[in-house]
């Protein structure tokens, strides 16, 4: 994938969570799949790669991001089957798309907490990707506000969390 400071750099974690997601869909024959939050795009990219009649959209606050997702998306052929939409969260996603998975690595770090980071992500990483708001927790609010209605029957949401957000979230 490329990447650059327009994005935040994914992170092994990452690759656990896609896992995961390819996990709970391989049974689905032709799953439909949200990404909020995108950055590179890495998730929806990977998911849509190893799954070859998924679909999927994929949403992003930031021009920059969502450029570099659609760059990554068409280096590994599945720029037709991933929609790009400029939003936060829900925002960009119509209300009566259903979804067989909802996935996100939103942004988790409290607001206090960022300049305690290690300088490669403090200083590389861009503010936005990684500010969760006072307790970090303000996107997977924003998410879990909408994810019951948004799910079809027997969907799934896969999210990456803080170390020690496990309970909480």
């Amino acid at each position: 994938l490329e990447v650059d400071q327009r994005v935040l750099v994914p992170r092994p974690e990452t690759e656990m969570l896609v896992g995961e997601a390819l996990a709970l869909l391989g049974a689905v024959p032709a799953p439909h799949i949200v990404d909020l939050g995108t950055g590179t795009g890495a998730i929806a990219v990977a998911v849509l790669n190893a799954l070859p009649r998924a679909t999927g959209i994929a949403t992003d606050i930031s021009e920059e991001a969502l450029a570099m997702a659609k760059a990554n998306a068409e280096r590994h052929g599945v720029a037709g089957r991933l929609t790009l939409r400029k939003g936060a969260w829900w925002q960009a996603v119509p209300h009566t798309e259903l979804f067989d998975l909802i996935v996100s690595n939103p942004p988790y770090i409290a607001t206090a907490r960022i300049e305690e980071l290690s300088p490669e992500v403090r200083v590389f990483d861009p503010r936005a990707a990684l500010d969760g708001g006072w307790d970090g927790l303000e996107a997977y609010r924003a998410i879990a506000a909408q994810a019951p209605r948004r799910l079809k029957p027997g969907g799934r949401m896969v999210l990456e969390i803080g170390y020690n957000q496990g309970e909480v979230v």
